[in-house]
């Protein structure tokens, strides 16, 4: 009956070391261990005392082996309970391990999709380069070899001072991006444009450890845009020589625009309101219904304007003749 009581202890203590043990969250092979080593642990406890109580009548004796078969179920159920917190915490590591493992997986699809896409450049918090791909060499000339470590910013153009990397290495400290244009200078001496995008990185200490520049090539823009501010330049001298004006009649918006050529033969300012009422009031009464039909003939029959008429200067009340030609734009 002594063995039966023993053991019926520890079938009682059993379940509170379950209870305790299960939320730390066991997986299936430790569970399986931990069961394993406490059942051998009360088995091996009860063979032990089945024997000494069939070969034992002291007391004495009987407490010694009481004592010893509690010694060596306490500490079974002790190692049982160390390992299966053991095998926890490489299972959580593990999991910890492959988790880290799909995260650089997902930076790395990530960076390969920015490579495809965009002109990359990553840079250190000394502003050293780390990183650029190939669109990057191939737009500026040089190799990896030869920008990787070097100091970002060493390879700008006089088209930009000191003053602007100043004040974007003043917004990216203050965590912003930066968003704008930049004019930079090829390894054989030519220029390109770029728009660019810079943002700042900052470590779990709030310190700025790497700044992502992602650039696209507007270069044909620029020069296209270059190109078109050249032909209005040329044909602003070519009217203000010939006498040459143009303007704009927004029919829905009742408003018109007119060159500043045009704007010194009407004796007008910028002061002047470009209405479509003040319009008319510069043109001689005699010939608004005129030069209005012949308006309307172009818009319903689809074809230019060629219609002469007169207006009266504002400023001196002076009679000025002109032959206008135009054409229509439909929405």
């Amino acid at each position: 009956h002594h063995w039966r009581a023993d053991l019926l202890g520890v079938l009682m203590i059993t379940p509170l070391i379950v209870i305790w043990q299960f939320p730390t969250g066991l997986n299936r092979q430790t569970s399986v261990e931990f069961f394993t080593v406490i059942g051998l642990t009360l088995a091996g406890m009860t063979l032990f005392f089945a024997g000494i109580s069939t070969q034992t009548e002291s007391e004495s004796e009987l407490l010694s082996a009481q004592l010893f078969l509690m010694l060596f179920s306490g500490l079974g159920m002790l190692f049982s309970l160390l390992y299966s917190k053991l095998s926890n915490t490489q299972h959580a590591l593990h999991q910890s391990e492959l988790r880290s493992h799909e995260i650089q997986n997902e930076l790395n699809a990530l960076r390969y999709a920015l490579d495809q896409h965009s002109i990359l450049k990553i840079t250190n918090a000394q502003g050293e380069i780390t990183h650029i791909n190939e669109k990057y060499c191939q737009i500026s000339g040089y190799s990896q070899e030869e920008m990787l470590g070097k100091i970002g910013h060493t390879y700008k153009t006089n088209d930009h001072t000191t003053g602007l990397y100043k004040a974007i290495s003043k917004i990216l400290a203050n965590g912003y991006v930066w968003r704008g244009e930049l004019c930079k200078q090829h390894k054989d001496g030519r220029l390109y444009w770029l728009e660019a995008t810079i943002v700042p990185i900052f470590d779990d200490l709030c310190q700025a450890h790497e700044v992502i520049s992602l650039y696209t090539d507007i270069t044909e823009r620029k020069l296209a845009e270059s190109a078109l501010k050249s032909s209005e330049r040329i044909l602003r001298n070519a009217q203000k020589a010939a006498r040459i004006g143009h303007y704009v009649i927004d029919i829905t918006q009742q408003t018109w625009e007119s060159s500043p050529v045009l704007d010194e033969i009407f004796g007008i300012d910028e002061n002047f309101e470009k209405s479509l009422q003040n319009w008319t009031g510069l043109v001689d009464p005699s010939f608004i219904e005129p030069l209005f039909n012949s308006y309307f003939n172009a818009f319903n029959e689809r074809k230019r304007v060629d219609q002469i008429y007169k207006i009266i200067r504002p400023v001196d009340h002076m009679e000025l003749g002109f032959s206008m030609i135009g054409d229509c734009e439909y929405d």
